[in-house]
């Protein structure tokens, strides 16, 4: 995904903008009557709000108004009409130098989600502050969770994976602009899998999904639903693509070199050295469910004088090959030992 490139001007602006006192530029006398109009509109549909306004030749979101006014800790229903006018010129200012043409946001969210990045970044003591995207209370430090688990940081976020992550949080599908994939058949299978095995294993499972040439961990998808206080017995197989898109776009953006066979040779190796999980670990390939303990089978891999496998001579294209075989032999989307 495109990342976008601010300009030292850009951030200029916007640093001033969370610097602006509400009387920083006195509203125009003509507008007042317009600005009151938008303001009891905006009043009238609370944080739910939708729709955009025309204003200085301007179409306005109304989704920006609410999370600039939630950002500066303004009750929508105490809001005056000074409030929506500083939330319009600094709209305005965003517009003209924020590259609105990724095709990774809706157009119609960029500037809203450009706006809360750059509040992350330079509000650093607010961190646990919240502000409101689409009608949802966004808690800030679920996405200081979010990064962490993902071994990044919120200076480091792009204006995409920023989204994503509030994509996530409230639980709505990608696709808003239609672009994004979707699940194929096999996919939905190896989701339905994962979905049962979460029930089935609880906060503790064990396993891992390989999917759009990706190797997801089950406890990165545990790490997603604890934060969003979602059950893992709850959870639907609409939400794990969500969080599984999001781990592939951390994955994209990210500048690791390793292999998805070394992925998954690295993760069968750390589930091999640890026996508490042996038995309960499996791989989801292709909606086919393959359990440690069969690929183990398939190496005829015997247990050494420490207790645990031998895995030495076990390489990545012999591992993928052992995990070819038993896919091939599998007559249904699950295997089992």
């Amino acid at each position: 995904m495109t990342t976008l490139r601010w300009t030292v001007a850009a951030v200029l602006l916007v640093f001033a903008a969370f610097a602006v006192q509400p009387d920083a530029e006195a509203t125009p006398l003509g507008d007042i009557g317009q600005l009151d109009k938008i303001l009891q509109i905006i009043q009238a549909g609370g944080v739910n709000a939708t729709g955009s306004f025309h204003f200085l030749n301007y179409d306005i979101q109304v989704q920006f108004v609410i999370t600039f006014l939630s950002i500066k800790s303004i009750d929508i229903r105490h809001a005056t009409v000074q409030d929506i006018y500083d939330a319009i010129l600094i709209y305005i200012r965003l517009y003209v130098t924020v590259d609105r043409g990724n095709g990774d946001v809706p157009e119609c969210d960029v500037i809203t989600v450009q706006f809360i990045l750059q509040f992350l970044e330079v509000q650093e003591a607010n961190r646990n502050g919240n502000f409101y995207f689409y009608g949802y209370l966004i808690q800030t430090q679920f996405i200081i969770e979010i990064v962490k688990i993902q071994n990044s940081s919120v200076e480091a976020l792009t204006i995409s994976e920023l989204y994503y992550i509030l994509v996530v949080y409230i639980g709505h599908e990608i696709d808003t602009s239609g672009n994004e994939p979707r699940p194929c058949e096999v996919e939905i299978e190896s989701l339905k899998i994962v979905r049962e095995e979460l029930k089935v294993q609880g906060c503790n499972a064990s396993g891992a999904i390989v999917i759009e040439d990706h190797l997801i961990l089950f406890e990165y998808i545990v790490s997603v639903l604890h934060i969003r206080n979602t059950s893992v017995n709850s959870v639907t197989t609409e939400e794990l693509w969500v969080i599984i898109q999001l781990a592939i776009e951390f994955q994209n953006q990210s500048n690791c070199s390793e292999t998805l066979d070394q992925k998954i040779l690295s993760f069968f190796l750390n589930v091999t050295s640890d026996t508490e999980v042996i038995d309960s670990s499996v791989l989801v390939v292709n909606g086919t469910r393959i359990t440690i303990k069969c690929i183990i089978t398939e190496l005829d891999l015997k247990i050494d004088s420490s207790g645990k496998y031998d895995t030495s001579g076990v390489t990545a294209e012999i591992l993928i090959q052992a995990i070819f075989e038993i896919e091939t032999r599998s007559k249904g989307p699950t295997t089992t030992t």
